[in-house]
Order: C-alpha cells, then structure tokens, then sequence
C-alpha cells in the first residue's frame, strides 16, 4: 500500500541495482494512460503546496539566521 500511495505522487520506487525492476518502471510509466498522469499531477501539487510554502520557507530562513547568529 505504501509503495501504491507514492506512486500516485508520482515518486516510483524500484530496487537498487536492479535494470530489470528500473526497466518495469519506465514502461509502467510509459505506458500509463491520461487519467492516472492527471491523478500523479494533481496528488504531486497537493504534496508540494503541503510540504513548501512561503510561511514554513519565512520560518526556515529565520531560523537559520538565528542559529547562525547565537
């Protein structure tokens, strides 16, 4: 379920050193039709907007400033 949920952001996973698992990757994506790249656009915007925004980048810089500044 987990794996299922970051593909739908659009984050595939595949093993590591494994050509044959990248390989399924890409024709999975490749072959994926326009409902499930609209589906993948939408949830990666929601986790972007989530995750970055301009209050939690203020804060961050601020924050920074003030261990520099310590």
């Amino acid at each position: 379920m987990k794996q299922l949920m970051m593909e739908k952001t659009g984050f595939f996973l595949f093993k590591s050193g494994d050509a044959n698992s990248l390989s399924k990757k890409i024709i999975q994506v490749l072959t994926m039709d326009k409902t499930n790249f609209n589906i993948i656009g939408k949830e990666g915007r929601n986790n972007v907007t989530k995750k970055f925004n301009v209050e939690k980048m203020c804060f961050s810089t601020y924050s920074e400033y003030k261990r520099l500044l310590n």
